[in-house]
């Protein structure tokens, strides 16, 4: 990363966060509308109103998950910390984290 004075704006596109981060999310939800992914479930955390929070992991990599009530009412497993899955669905930017 390259910092610079905001003065020198020259012919260059500057975006805000706001911007980039909404780029970025039509970028990804329109390159992998949804996907298979595999990993190990951790940081698993379920609220009062029934959505499932985890985050799936491999050696190199994390990525955040929600498994919302309406669709994990289905599921005929226990979800835990140290599962191995293989998951599907959207894939989105969540715009507030990045």
């Amino acid at each position: 990363m390259r910092v610079e004075n905001k003065g020198l704006k020259e012919e260059k596109r500057i975006y805000t966060v706001s911007e980039l981060t909404d780029d970025v999310k039509v970028l990804l939800e329109n390159t992998f509308p949804e996907a298979w992914v595999e990993g190990e479930i951790s940081n698993f955390s379920q609220s009062q109103s029934g959505h499932i929070y985890f985050s799936l992991k491999d050696a190199k990599s994390s990525l955040r998950c929600v498994f919302f009530r309406g669709a994990n009412l289905s599921l005929k497993f226990a979800l835990k910390d140290g599962l191995r899955v293989i998951a599907f669905g959207g894939i989105t930017v969540y715009a507030p984290n990045g």
